[in-house]
């Protein structure tokens, strides 16, 4: 009796959803246009990233970098994620991401210079180090903004 309760389960299911016109992939394909586009976009991102890069002007032992901050949350998104690619490939680029998260200043590229700070090229720590500073004593904390002279409270005692 239980099988037959099985049965009927999952031809109700398959039935509901036809009818809602989510029909069950059972060829096992991949949808090769979506995973496509995706690809596209990280080539894109990449070209882009070249651009920029090409674009630099090398001053002694500094290097400038032509950029600008993101306007959108999609821009910002997508030069973080930019960022975090850069920082997947070679020293030179992770040099780069790290300048650009040093040009951006943004709290999103907090975890990019701290991987920057384990890097195996010591160009690359070195800059981490000096864009880590600007961010050094911020804190995001509610109560931050607190004095230490305020009393504690009431049940501090109990606490104790």
């Amino acid at each position: 009796m239980n099988q037959v309760f099985a049965g009927a389960t999952a031809l109700a299911l398959g039935l509901m959803l036809w009818v809602l016109g989510k029909k069950p992939n059972l060829s096992g394909e991949i949808d090769g246009s979506r995973i496509a586009g995706q690809r596209r976009e990280r080539i894109a991102l990449v070209k882009k990233v070249h651009e920029s890069t090409s674009q630099n002007k090398l001053d002694g032992s500094q290097s400038q970098i032509v950029w600008r901050a993101p306007l959108t949350i999609k821009e910002r998104i997508n030069l973080r994620n930019q960022l975090f690619y850069l920082m997947d490939c070679g020293p030179e680029e992770r040099k780069k991401a790290v300048m650009i998260s040093d040009l951006w200043g943004h709290a999103t590229v907090l975890p990019i210079l701290r991987r920057g700070l384990k890097d195996s090229d010591s160009r690359v720590v070195v800059l981490a180090a000096r864009a880590l500073e600007k961010h050094r004593g911020v804190s995001n904390a509610p109560n931050a903004h607190k004095s230490s002279n305020d009393r504690p409270p009431r049940n501090v005692a109990l606490m104790r």
